[in-house]
This record gives structure tokens, C-alpha cells and sequence, in this order.
């Protein structure tokens, strides 16, 4: 479990971050940990509320500063399941701030409210998610294939369609969802149009 408050953890993450600016030029940018959820249809990358205060602790203190705290979620068994990383990175919205209503961390508008915690967890207006790039070497890849084929359970996962047709599943139902409210705007606005092709309908 992720503590906000974990004393030990911030005085080694305080220590580190001294020696290092004392030995490298680098500098501590943010965090990760892992979200070990089943796999679903959609991804595991989210910040829970104890994930949000200890972004907020760390990026109060380390901003100020001109260095920018980022807070990074893997959803590892999704990623062998794929066999690629599934990540996020994410950046806290001050307490003060309200996100527009409805949008989720990625900018886009979401009314179901189920989907919206399904995805992006019950603190899906306090955070925001980040643009994100990786490299992964041809070591990494191949470890990453000899660990999905060491667990066999992960590797019927990745080998059936499972999360493949999740997501198609998932794409559609938000399409079908968007379609549904572009024809109700539309016959708002062409009622008549409307009628004459219901009757039209009927007589054949």
C-alpha cells in the first residue's frame, strides 16, 4: 500500500535525493508504483486518493523549486498480458482547483459516471494525465516476452483475444454512444424532417 504519510519512506526519498545532488547532476523527477489489478478491458493506470495526497505532498515541495513532480502508475500484469509496458503519468490538481465538469484526466468528457470511476478511479476530477513516450531496448522486449512465457496463465491471457475484445468492446459502446447523441441533437433540430420520414416508414 501507497502512504502519504509513511515517514520512513520520505526520510530515505529525502536522503537519496541529497546524496544524489550531492554526487550527480541529475535530480529526483516523481515516483511510481504498480497497480496489480486483473486484467480488464481498459487500463489499471489511475491515482487512487492516497495516491493524489502523495503526489500533492511531493509536488508542493519539490515545485517551488522549479522541479516539475511527476507521479507514474504501471499496470504490470496488463503490460506481460500485451507485451508492452502499460503506464500512465500523471500530475495532481491543486485543492483548490476544479476540473470542468465531467472531463476526465485525459481531457475528454465522460457523462457515465461508472465508466468514469471504472477508469480513472473515484478521484477522476482531481488529477490530470500527461502525454507520455518510452524507449524500450531489445533486452527489455525480449525480457519481457521470457516473463510472459514463464507464467503460462499470463500467457493464455495475451494468446486469446481476452483483452483485445474488451477494448473493441469498450471503443464501440462509447461510438455507439456518441452516434446516439449526435442523431438526438440532430432531430432536435429537424423534427419536421423527422415525422415525414417516420410516416414514410409506416406506409411501406
Amino acid at each position: 500500500r501507497v502512504l502519504a504519510d509513511d515517514h520512513e519512506v520520505t526520510n530515505f526519498m529525502i536522503d537519496l535525493g541529497e546524496h544524489l545532488e550531492a554526487t550527480r547532476s541529475e535530480k529526483f523527477m516523481g515516483w511510481y508504483h504498480s497497480h496489480p489489478f486483473e486484467v480488464e478491458g481498459y487500463s489499471h493506470c489511475f491515482l487512487s486518493s492516497t495516491d493524489i495526497a502523495t503526489q500533492l505532498l511531493w509536488q508542493n515541495a519539490e515545485d517551488p523549486h522549479g522541479n516539475p513532480w511527476l507521479a507514474i502508475v504501471v499496470d504490470p500484469l496488463r503490460s506481460l498480458a500485451k507485451e508492452k509496458p502499460e503506464f500512465g503519468a500523471f500530475r495532481a490538481y491543486p485543492p483548490d482547483y476544479s476540473a470542468p465538469d465531467e472531463e476526465t484526466p485525459d481531457g475528454k468528457t465522460l457523462g457515465d459516471d461508472t465508466k468514469r470511476v471504472e477508469r480513472w478511479g473515484t478521484c477522476w476530477n482531481r488529477y490530470c494525465s500527461l502525454e507520455i513516450e518510452y524507449f524500450m531496448s531489445s533486452l527489455a522486449a525480449d525480457v519481457m516476452k521470457k516473463l510472459t512465457e514463464k507464467f503460462l496463465w499470463m500467457k493464455e491471457i495475451s494468446s486469446s483475444q481476452a483483452v483485445l475484445e474488451k477494448e473493441m468492446l469498450g471503443e464501440a459502446s462509447e461510438q455507439m454512444s456518441e452516434a446516439k447523441k449526435l442523431l438526438n441533437s440532430y432531430l432536435k433540430g429537424h423534427p419536421k424532417k423527422f415525422s415525414h420520414a417516420l410516416e414514410t416508414a409506416k406506409e411501406k
